[in-house]
């Protein structure tokens, strides 16, 4: 298959996004990669353009853009991720009915619909992967080396630095439209007209156009819409006590939650990290998770720990007598705060209903926290419509490196230095892989054993030529630097829970 990808556009100014448009930018109309030097002066694509709906770049470490929401009601009133789409949908017709693609539409803003833009960052937080492994291949590595209680991990506003350092050095915020929102994404014959909404911060204007583009990046993470999981009596006890259940994308500071009674449901990475914070202040504390090992040895290190009373999943909520029953028997009564650590649905609004195949895990009824995207091979490339891809579906350690190979892949596909094997081929790839892991979201993991192999070592073939391989000379020793990291995650989470590190001046300091 021959490609004609003159423009590009790619959703989310986050890293998937902004690694994208570098590697787009340094690609040549010969498909021959100029990564880590000068842009080519014959390029491979004419137009580049990222949409981002925050004000600033960084994805889910950018400067948070809070949103006025009723963040809970506008959730628990759906019970399904549709629900929740068809919605926004009816927000958004009724915003663009009389909307002319010639002419651009400009309307009061107004609580037509909710982005779920916010992200969520909270007071002290500071990364889960060490600092080498969360930086652009471009930059050089350095230790900040003052033997600060957190190193090898970064605070949330010095990765942010990295990120719009990177934006800087290589001048790309001409190629990003802040403050527009991709409403709509739909193919036309061999284009893809898109539906954008510019919101005006100075004026509290919303204007709508549209825009064609020969191929789309989806680069819009995995943070964005809350998922609340379907308990019962979770409604009726949040209206009874009103502000006692929230999801720990809107937790901001743990102080707030001194000497109070809290639980947090969930176990996952957002979890264990309040945990760590809300354990050594509560007056009381439960963990509710269900009984299962994690991915992360650290993360079961905090679990079977003695420090953090553990419960099973909650089963129920009485509002009338503010208990809380859990599938083990067992109750609770009277807790101030019950932290929703639950993830997030696989959230792609611009796209019409059944456009994306979405996995049901076993025990849901639909969509949920854990569903992957069906038919995409290598988690990149739309099998039945290659002229659309995704560029962050993929969970190592290897974060960053992860989203320039991919990004990498989509550009030698798409200027042709190379080719996609057969749709045979592509679909047999998705059901060797399923052999080996669950129809969920686990789908994307690749363990530092097996990421060279089973990912970057297969997708390097397709990157355009002199494309530099993603893992440098160092990489077992590297991942020796990541073992050591994951156990000094593990040590200091248990040393702030047991406040032997605490914050304090604006940093953390060991007592």
């Amino acid at each position: 298959m021959v490609f004609k990808v003159d423009s590009i556009a790619i959703i989310g100014a986050g890293p998937s996004g902004l690694a994208a448009l570098y590697e787009f930018l340094h690609t040549s109309k010969q498909g021959v990669s100029s990564f880590g030097s000068k842009e080519p002066e014959e390029k491979a694509f004419e137009e580049i353009v990222v949409f981002e709906q925050k004000s600033n770049p960084g994805g889910v470490w950018a400067v948070p853009d809070e949103e006025k929401v009723s963040y809970l009601k506008d959730l628990y009133q759906y019970d399904s991720l549709q629900n929740i789409l068809d919605s926004k949908e009816k927000s958004l017709q009724s915003a663009i009915r009389s909307y002319n693609s010639r002419i651009p539409l400009e309307v009061n803003k107004s609580d037509d619909s909710v982005s779920w833009k916010g992200t969520p960052l909270y007071k002290n937080l500071f990364t889960n992967i060490p600092k080498r492994f969360t930086r652009f291949s471009t930059s050089a590595y350095k230790a900040i080396g003052n033997g600060r209680p957190i190193d090898p991990f970064l605070r949330d506003f010095e990765l942010r630095s990295h990120i719009q350092n990177y934006v800087s050095e290589h001048d790309l915020e001409k190629h990003i439209k802040f403050n527009t929102e991709v409403v709509k994404a739909v193919k036309k014959g061999d284009k893809w007209l898109l539906t954008l909404k510019y919101e005006d911060k100075d004026t509290d204007k919303k204007e709508f156009y549209s825009k064609e583009f020969d191929a789309i990046v989806v680069a819009n993470g995995s943070y964005t819409l809350p998922y609340i999981p379907q308990i019962e009596g979770l409604k009726e006890y949040e209206e009874a006590h009103p502000g006692s259940i929230l999801h720990s994308k809107f937790f901001r500071d743990y102080e707030d939650y001194r000497n109070q009674k809290i639980i947090i449901l969930g176990s996952s990475v957002s979890g264990l990290a309040l945990s760590q914070y809300l354990k050594p202040l509560a007056k009381e504390f439960i963990l509710s998770r269900k009984n299962r090992k994690e991915i992360l040895d650290w993360m079961n290190d905090i679990i079977y720990s003695k420090e953090v009373t553990v419960k099973s999943p909650i089963k129920r909520f009485i509002p009338s007598s503010k208990e809380i029953w859990f599938d083990d028997g067992t109750r609770a009564k009277d807790f101030d705060k019950i932290l929703l650590a639950t993830g997030y649905y696989p959230y792609y609004p611009f796209f019409e209903k059944g456009f994306l195949s979405l996995s049901v895990p076993p025990e849901k009824k639909g969509p949920a926290n854990n569903s992957r995207i069906k038919n995409l091979y290598y988690n990149i490339f739309k099998i039945d419509d290659p002229t659309l891809a995704f560029v962050g579906l993929i969970k190592t350690s290897q974060l960053f490196t992860g989203f320039e190979s991919q990004s990498a892949a989509v550009a030698g596909i798409w200027s042709n230095a190379k080719q996609l094997p057969s749709l045979k081929e592509q679909y047999d790839w998705e059901l060797k892989k399923l052999e080996e892991t669950p129809d969920t979201s686990r789908f994307y993991v690749f363990s530092n054993e097996d990421v060279e192999t089973k990912y970057f070592d297969r997708i390097k073939d397709f990157f355009p030529f002199a494309r530099k391989y993603p893992l440098d000379e160092n990489y077992y020793e590297h991942f020796e630097d990541f073992k050591i990291g994951e156990q000094k995650l593990a040590d200091l989470s248990l040393s702030i829970i047991r406040k032997k590190v605490v914050f304090e001046n604006g940093e953390y300091i060991v007592k």
